[in-house]
């Protein structure tokens, strides 16, 4: 009888040895060759996650300054800085970046052959970097009223400034630039939590409005392929003829508009900062 339940014991630990073994080669097989796509799709919903975000912070300020122009208003915007984990199998997140450039970009705007010119320097702008550990990383930045995605070596804008032009059947053209002036520390946070952007809405005010003859609209910035694509973009949809537009670039991107120009403009003037989120345990 003894040996009877030495054997049954022995065909237990064997079978448990075997259990373990598979559940091992399991788990290792899931952390090879699954977990990498998981957490990849998972990041990349993130990164969606953040122009979510981003999508939201324009959407404030360009609310505020069409509707409280006599109005101080604060708001503010969370930031999604990290994601991707899985529970229990890969529950670590990515993280990111979040930083404020009190200086770029500028724009410059000419009328008239360039006998007077308006200057908008040193405009402001913010953006999220991510670190992530599968996903290609990308960077979103909000700058002038536009939210501009960049990856890898590619810029692209996902959501346009609040500039429009518009073409008349007479041959006049009407150009309208809300300019977003940011007044910003030079701040960054690095980290996979919740991050938050306070703004405080200042003023809205027209800085000129009248009829012109050429327009020349210079952009100063870091991601100018997206400024160039936008410009180019915005004349063609609006029915401007060939002869009537250039568009140039380099460090800066230009736009000439040649003719009868209704030109106005808007300076919206608000303060941001990056606001410490103080999480509280349970």
């Amino acid at each position: 009888m003894r040996y009877i339940m030495d054997d049954a014991a022995n065909v237990i630990i064997v079978a448990v040895i075997l259990l373990l073994g598979l559940f091992a080669l399991a788990t290792a097989i899931i952390h090879t060759t699954y977990t990498p796509e998981w957490r990849r799709s998972s990041e990349a919903e993130h990164m969606e996650e953040v122009f979510e975000d981003f999508e939201d912070l324009k959407r404030g300020i360009d609310i505020v300054a069409s509707a409280s122009a006599d109005r101080v208003v604060t708001l503010s915007q969370d930031i999604r800085m990290g994601g991707g984990g899985i529970p229990v199998i890969s529950p670590e997140k990515s993280g990111g970046m979040l930083k404020t450039d009190p200086l770029l970009p500028s724009i410059y705007i000419a009328t008239d052959s360039y006998t007077r010119t308006i200057a908008f320097e040193h405009l402001g702008s913010i953006a999220f970097t991510s670190d992530n550990r599968f996903a290609l990383d990308r960077t979103y930045i909000y700058e002038n009223g536009a939210v501009i995605v960049s990856e890898i070596n590619r810029t692209m804008m996902r959501l346009p400034p609040s500039i429009t032009f518009k073409r008349f059947n007479n041959g006049t053209k009407a150009v309208t630039l809300r300019i977003i002036n940011m007044s910003l520390d030079n701040e960054s946070v690095a980290s996979s939590g919740i991050e938050e952007i306070s703004f405080t809405y200042r003023s809205s005010t027209t800085r000129f409005s009248d009829a012109v003859t050429d327009v020349s609209i210079t952009v100063t910035s870091d991601h100018t392929p997206a400024w160039e694509e936008f410009m180019l973009d915005g004349v063609r949809r609006a029915g401007f003829n060939e002869s009537e537009y250039d568009v140039s670039s380099s460090e800066s991107v230009r736009l000439d508009i040649h003719g009868d120009v209704d030109l106005t403009i808007v300076e919206v003037k608000v303060d941001g900062r990056i606001e410490p989120v103080i999480e509280t345990g349970d």
